[in-house]
């Protein structure tokens, strides 16, 4: 029986793939993942805040897993009506996902908002992406964070294959199930 559950979450996934949110404090870095994981620029990348109020979302083969990415608006404080409305569809994107990928400014020392997010997304499945690796390092979590992490650049695309390797490793080992077949 146990055999027969492991293959029909297996097959399940590559029907109908795994729901992965991309969540970051500055939305550009997101979108900018986004576009590495996708293999083509997808998403706008803007550095003007408040410019991106919606998801996206787009399909990609990851190591032979259908991957369906959900670029988010982000989490913030909504300044009006179209904000509220773009951080609402975040919450209810990442609630929905089986896999978060939560990317963080590796150039710059952790947030209030980033431990916010580190806390809030504690009891999901995770990936901690250290984005902007060719930059002096100056990110450091705290010990004993759930999650693998993986070091980027959504510049250049350094490290992307490494977090292609991370999502499948977290899919197949079983701590990533579609909602449909979760036990």
């Amino acid at each position: 029986m146990d055999e027969l559950l492991r293959t029909a979450h297996e097959g399940q996934i590559l029907r109908r793939g795994i729901r992965a949110a991309i969540i970051a404090r500055r939305t550009p870095a997101n979108r900018a993942c986004s576009n590495q994981l996708l293999g083509h620029e997808r998403a706008i990348v803007s550095a003007i805040p408040g410019t991106t109020r919606d998801t996206i979302a787009e399909t990609a083969n990851i190591r032979g897993l259908p991957v369906v990415f959900i670029d988010t608006a982000g989490l913030r404080e909504a300044r009006d009506e179209i904000e509220l409305e773009g951080v609402r569809r975040s919450r209810q994107t990442l609630e929905q996902a089986e896999l978060l990928l939560l990317v963080f400014d590796a150039a710059e020392p952790l947030t209030e908002a980033d431990r916010r997010s580190l806390a809030e997304f504690a009891g999901k499945k995770r990936i901690l992406v250290r984005n902007k690796i060719d930059l002096p390092a100056q990110l450091r979590f705290p010990p004993g964070l759930q999650g693998p992490v993986v070091g980027v650049s959504c510049l250049t695309g350094q490290g992307i294959e490494l977090l292609k390797d991370a999502i499948k490793e977290l899919v197949w080992s079983g701590r990533s199930r579609p909602r449909c077949c979760k036990s």
